[in-house]
């Protein structure tokens, strides 16, 4: 994506009211980093803080997700955030099946736009959706898939949600080292 057609899109999420997310919504949360990397890191939905800043991967959640990078010594900057959801659900409720689906045209766009090499499924929802299938994130994180369309191709790694890390902190280790090991790759 050129920086135009990035601020285009965003603006397109900022303004989106497709489903009933928008009702209760702050703001909805675009994207955060470059259109250029060869990392892209996908978690499910924004969150309580991120809805209130309006930038991904706030509060906790996102000190795992930095704490994942400097270990890789990257900054946000390196790699391309982005949520299948991009409006605060409601009481923190997972989105349900038709949110995403009307969220899903922003996602399918970024990952063309952006071709990164790899995705980091960050969680059980993300994981599905790429793969296609049940995904058990506890018995395969770390392991690594491949990703392909008749346009697209890249390796997924399957990871936790780093949200996960704030309810288990036993988990943030885990997370850092896996987010960690796919971006440096």
């Amino acid at each position: 994506m050129s920086d135009m057609d990035i601020d285009e899109h965003n603006d397109e999420i900022r303004s989106c009211t497709r489903c009933r997310l928008h009702e209760n919504r702050t703001q909805a949360v675009p994207n955060q980093g470059s259109a250029d990397a060869d990392t892209m890191l996908v978690g499910k939905m924004v969150g309580y803080k991120d809805d209130k800043v309006g930038l991904p991967y706030q509060g906790e959640a996102g000190n795992v997700l930095d704490d994942a990078l400097e270990r890789a010594d990257k900054t946000r900057q390196d790699v391309f955030l982005t949520n299948l959801t991009r409006c605060y659900p409601p009481e923190s409720r997972n989105p349900r099946a038709d949110e995403l689906d009307r969220c899903a045209r922003f996602f399918d766009r970024e990952l063309e736009a952006v071709d990164p090499e790899t995705i980091v499924a960050l969680g059980k929802v993300v994981a599905e959706r790429l793969l296609g299938r049940d995904v058990s994130v506890e018995e395969e994180h770390g392991t690594r898939h491949t990703y392909n369309t008749l346009t697209f191709r890249a390796e997924v790694v399957v990871t936790y949600n780093v949200g996960a890390a704030t309810y288990d902190p036993s988990l943030r280790d885990v997370i850092a080292d896996e987010v960690a090991e796919a971006v440096e790759r």
